[in-house]
């Protein structure tokens, strides 16, 4: 799916059921989650973004690998830029691990999900922008965000909301990531929850 600063491709594993039936919302509202996140802290840029939909297990892999912690997790991000792209106080920013490889959010590399390529059938893989023009050169690639749409419906489930609103919460906190926010002092938590509760709100997204 693309807007004229936004570009988003969205791939489920394994494609056992549409996106929407997964995450309690279209891809519509989905670019809407991204596009306002992103409006949210100042990044005015044309932008692409990846979206893995997944298992715990496959979530538990990609941590594992990544981040060599063997437990499945609800959202993962793996930033592709060297620097943050937003300015603020840095303890609510990741930093680069090194001078020539870009930092990943939670210990993940830049190109973490560049080599990972599912097997799905191409009529159940969402894919959205693919037919790619000249363009679309000028959107610069974010990365990508990882979500568990099994820990997204058993989280929401608990808490007693939606599984849009649970979605689109992780959604936000991996596109935050991102762009540079970090949840890893309290400073950084406390601000990633308060632009996650304020965009979910402003999108009038329902518990």
């Amino acid at each position: 799916m693309q807007d004229d600063d936004l570009m988003v491709t969205i791939t489920i594993e394994p494609p056992e059921a549409s996106f929407e039936h997964l995450m309690g919302m279209n891809e519509e509202r989905t670019l809407d989650v991204v596009a306002h996140t992103l409006a949210l802290v100042g990044v005015e840029i044309p932008v692409e973004v990846g979206i893995l939909i997944s298992t715990d297990e496959q979530l538990r892999i990609l941590n594992r690998d990544f981040r060599e912690i063997d437990t499945p997790t609800d959202v993962l991000s793996f930033p592709f830029q060297d620097e943050p792209l937003v300015e603020a106080p840095a303890e609510q920013l990741w930093q680069p691990e090194a001078e020539d490889a870009a930092p990943g959010v939670n210990g993940a590399t830049a190109d973490a999900l560049v080599d990972f390529e599912p097997a799905t059938d191409e009529d159940d893989e969402d894919e959205i922008g693919d037919d790619l023009d000249e363009e679309d050169d000028r959107f610069l690639y974010l990365g990508d965000v990882a979500i568990s749409h099994e820990a997204a419906a058993r989280q929401a489930a608990q808490a007693g909301h939606s599984v849009a609103w649970e979605s689109a919460y992780l959604l936000a906190h991996g596109v935050l990531h991102l762009v540079g926010y970090d949840d890893g002092t309290d400073a950084g938590y406390q601000a990633m929850v308060a632009r996650q509760e304020t965009i979910l709100a402003e999108l009038k997204i329902a518990k």
